[in-house]
């Protein structure tokens, strides 16, 4: 089992297509200030130049812990994640592509500790 760097509290959105009302992809980037506005400024600036105008299903935060990639929290602008939503997408983000996490996605709880207790 490979354990990867702790990670805590990274904030991510929920995108969606407009045209479609469809969710298509989780969205952070750690280079950027915490903040979910700006998360989505950033990501309708990049969708907008491939010709796509995007909209948002919720935010969070998701934190990696040992093997457990954890989805948490919600975002107090855009509102709660949907948790089957956000698995199905992380589990197909390059971020998280060939390596062998555990998913866990619980909209609203703050602590991811909380999430691994056994």
């Amino acid at each position: 089992m490979t354990l990867f760097p702790v990670k805590l509290n990274e904030k991510f959105i929920v995108l969606s297509d407009i045209s479609t009302g469809k969710p298509f992809t989780i969205f952070f980037d750690s280079k950027l200030p915490s903040f979910h506005k700006e998360l989505f400024e950033a990501a309708s600036k990049f969708w907008k130049e491939k010709g796509k105008e995007i909209g948002i299903q919720g935010g969070g935060r998701f934190s990696i812990i040992g093997n457990y990639a954890l989805f948490h929290s919600k975002s107090n602008k855009y509102g709660r994640f949907e948790d089957d939503v956000v698995m199905d997408l992380a589990r197909k983000h390059d971020f998280f592509q060939e390596k062998e996490f555990i998913f866990i996605c619980k909209a609203g709880e703050e602590d991811p500790w909380k999430l691994i207790e056994k």
